[in-house]
């Protein structure tokens, strides 16, 4: 865990009685890291006890609480801190570079490279950086994201089993690329979106469902791809999510097409490289090395927030998550049939490529 961590007092409880009722969090905090379905079960009685939250993603997966989440958004709001291991994680340098939230920045490093070198960029100059290279990139005409992850990052020996649970697919993993879509058509074009919810509301994807039936294969390949051509002023957009997935399909990145350059992130390695057309002026973000490790940079976030509260802007991802929230709510049922595949004589690569396709 990062070093900002061994200032804190950390207990487990499994139950709100029991985190209500121990004098060491009674004028603290508590992580909500239980099923997703089981979010709002101790959200509402902490917040209501005077605790602040910090809530695993996504803060629920039931419509009538996210209907819930929306009716009580602006009391929750100055209460919890909402986690997003691909926004606040893998994904923080596009975050940064959408967003350019300073308090994202002592997490990063930020390198601009042209005809003269490579130079490191700090505090206001790198701010000033990124925001040149949004506005140089142009509009957004192509999305492309895709986690297409094999057995090593998918629910194993029980672990993480509720995620395969119906709407499991879009709840825990399509969200991921849901959140960075829209961050990317609101920070690319903002005369052109208000904000995230008008980005969902011309987002209407044909979907593309599977699920493998190999026999004596307990891990069934699942995928869900989400696609929209493009049309006047919206993008061609392609969103893929996979587990289980056949190794050499393996893939976890991001690539934007602007009209006068692109953006490539990496999220395996945290990296991201930003370049116009036709210019020798690229731009290079990645996560420290120090907070290279799984989860270091959002909890470090999460404890800044349990130590401060929310003081001016934030840093976490409570409004937009609640808004995808929301578009995915009226979807998931429709989302959740998909077709069946096997694993036949062309082998796992190619049946999955197929059936994806």
């Amino acid at each position: 865990r990062p070093a900002e961590a061994t200032s804190f007092n950390i207990v487990e409880r499994k139950d709100t009685e029991a985190i209500l009722s121990d004098a060491r969090v009674s004028a603290g905090a508590a992580i909500i890291a239980t099923p997703s379905d089981r979010h709002m079960v101790y959200l509402k009685p902490l917040i209501e006890g005077g605790l602040r939250v910090v809530c695993e993603k996504p803060l629920s997966s039931v419509r009538a609480e996210i209907d819930e989440l929306n009716a009580r958004r602006a009391s929750y709001r100055e209460c919890v801190f909402a986690l997003s291991y691909y926004v606040l994680e893998k994904a923080l340098p596009l975050t940064f570079l959408l967003e350019g939230n300073r308090a994202h920045q002592p997490y990063l490093t930020v390198k601009r490279t042209d005809t003269v070198g490579t130079k490191e960029l700090v505090g206001d100059e790198a701010l000033d950086e990124i925001q040149s290279m949004r506005g140089a990139l142009g509009a957004v005409t192509q999305i492309s994201i895709s986690l297409i992850e094999g057995v090593e990052r998918s629910p194993t020996a029980g672990k993480r089993s509720w995620t395969e649970a119906p709407g499991g697919l879009m709840y825990e993993t399509m969200i991921h690329p849901l959140l960075l879509m829209v961050k990317a058509q609101r920070a690319l074009a903002p005369n052109r979106w208000g904000g995230v919810s008008a980005c969902l509301h011309a987002f209407n994807p044909t979907r593309t469902r599977g699920r493998s039936t190999e026999a004596n294969k307990p891990r069934a390949t699942t995928f869900l791809r989400l696609r929209q051509a493009a049309a006047q002023g919206t993008p061609e957009i392609d969103l893929i999510v996979s587990k289980y997935a056949p190794h050499a399909s393996k893939q976890r990145r991001c690539v934007i097409k602007c009209d006068k350059g692109e953006i490539e992130c990496d999220f395996g390695t945290k990296t991201l490289v930003a370049k116009i057309t036709g210019q020798a002026w690229t731009l290079a973000i990645a996560v420290k090395d120090e907070y290279a490790g799984n989860y270091a940079v959002q909890t470090a976030l999460a404890l800044r927030f349990i130590k401060d509260g929310w003081t001016s802007s934030r840093y976490d991802d409570f409004d937009d998550q609640i808004d995808v929230l929301t578009w995915m709510s009226l979807r998931a049922a429709q989302y959740e049939s998909g077709a069946a595949f096997t694993y036949a004589s062309k082998g796992r690569q190619k049946d999955f490529d197929e059936a994806i396709a």
